[in-house]
């Protein structure tokens, strides 16, 4: 099933797979995974696999075994499996980052549908130790039948020096060789600008408009028997039904689409866990005095009007003309529009997450939307988990905590639900 050099299982080593067996249970228990079942299923499925010998993993066996599609269904157009994969990597690293002292670790690597397992013993401390061992036994030479005088074993303060001197080099070549596994902490040097001042962080959530009808409209329509007396059912128009304008009531500030709410959600849960104070407003009701007083978190693009005004000029703004999407404003003028199926059914979304200085108000603003509700979720899910964000700034010089910065992400559609967010573009200035 693969060696130890990269991790994946030994074959026979029947302690291993019943503590991997223990693992994947307690994995797809976790709050990582307790929400997705889809998930689960998937990473039980591989790990499974795994355990069985498989040495390949086909995308189009995981539709068919695991998602119920046809054995002819093209992956190429039903992108599910790539779409739960994605998830499931992301959970994973919710998983590990939360418990970092697991006995044995499992993992989906990039570009492969066949999991991992690592164990401490294979950890770069492990190998530090190994090589060190290795060193010593062939360096020291055999002791001697009779102990020499004191004054001749200054050789072995020697060997002790030089083998700190190679120990200190080997655990900086492995390190250099072996990604860490823990992302940096980049979760608070994001947040920092907004949480560090001593006001409450405004969260100012979207206003969709929505429509109501009068009660003539649901005498002359009639309506579906609600299941329960508080509840109004859905009206049954027929084909040719007419309905006034003046029998259409507009809310504007009254509901909060699914997207939004969750990510309204996930920040006040991190201002809660950093020990921040907030508040939360809709943008009709939030005054350009709130936003001076205050550094706030923008929600939603198309039904915020504060996100227009902030996302003007920069190097990635919302469009809508002639479709809904995110477009860049420089020289490479890239354009990121949400995909359809067959059945106009949304495939995918984009969202875009900006933390900016505004001089006008003297406060970091951070905006985060999608075209739709599902970018909107992705990109809450995207600022709220440290592995998302240690990954985004990996390569981003160490200076960025208190600039400018722009970030495009792609999320796939699976079942009206979000999968993990990918980023397709980023700006730091």
């Amino acid at each position: 099933m693969g060696d130890q050099e990269n991790g994946t299982l030994l074959s026979g080593s029947e302690g291993r797979v019943h503590q991997i067996r223990q693992e994947l249970e307690i994995i797809l228990k976790s709050s990582a995974f307790r929400g997705s079942k889809r998930s689960q299923l998937f990473l039980r499925h591989v790990v499974e696999r795994a355990l069985e010998g498989c040495e390949e993993i086909k995308e189009r066996s995981i539709g068919v075994e695991v998602f119920g599609r046809d054995a002819t269904y093209d992956p190429g157009d039903d992108s599910v499996v790539r779409g739960t994969a994605r998830d499931v990597r992301s959970r994973l690293s919710q998983f590990h980052l939360a418990h970092k002292d697991r006995p044995v670790r499992i993992e989906l690597p990039h570009g492969s549908y066949i999991p991992e397992f690592h164990w401490p013993e294979d950890s770069p401390a492990a190998e530090v130790r190994q090589i060190a061992a290795q060193h010593v036994a062939e360096t020291e030479p055999a002791k001697p039948a009779k102990a020499g005088p004191p004054r001749q074993k200054w050789w072995r303060w020697a060997a002790v020096c030089g083998i700190c001197t190679l120990l200190a080099g080997v655990v900086l070549w492995v390190a250099g060789q072996r990604q860490t596994l823990a992302p940096p902490k980049v979760l608070e040097r994001f947040w920092s600008p907004l949480v560090s001042v001593p006001e409450p962080v405004l969260i100012c959530a979207p206003a969709p408009v929505s429509y109501d009808f009068s009660g003539p409209v649901r005498k002359r329509f009639g309506t579906m028997p609600p299941s329960s007396p508080l509840q109004v059912g859905p009206i049954r128009f027929p084909p040719d039904g007419i309905v006034y304008g003046r029998e259409i009531a507009t809310f504007t500030d009254t509901y909060v689409g699914q997207g939004d709410a969750q990510a309204i959600a996930r920040f006040a849960a991190m201002l809660g866990r950093m020990g921040k104070p907030f508040e939360l407003k809709t943008c009709l009701r939030t005054s350009l005095g709130d936003l001076r007083h205050t550094p706030a978190i923008v929600i939603g693009a198309f039904d915020n009007d504060w996100s227009g005004r902030e996302t003007d000029d920069l190097p990635f703004v919302f469009s809508c003309n002639p479709k809904h999407l995110v477009r860049e404003t420089g020289f490479a003028k890239r354009q990121w529009i949400p995909a359809k199926g067959p059945q106009g059914q949304n495939l995918d979304d984009y969202a875009l997450i900006s933390r900016l200085w505004d001089p006008s108000i003297g406060q970091y603003v951070v905006l985060a939307a999608g075209i739709m509700n599902y970018g909107t979720e992705a990109a809450g899910e995207f600022l709220t988990n440290p592995a998302y964000l240690a990954e985004a700034f990996r390569n981003v010089s160490s200076n960025w905590s208190k600039q400018n910065i722009q970030i495009v992400l792609h999320v796939t559609v699976i079942d009206k639900s979000p999968g993990g967010p990918r980023v397709v573009a980023m700006r730091v200035w």
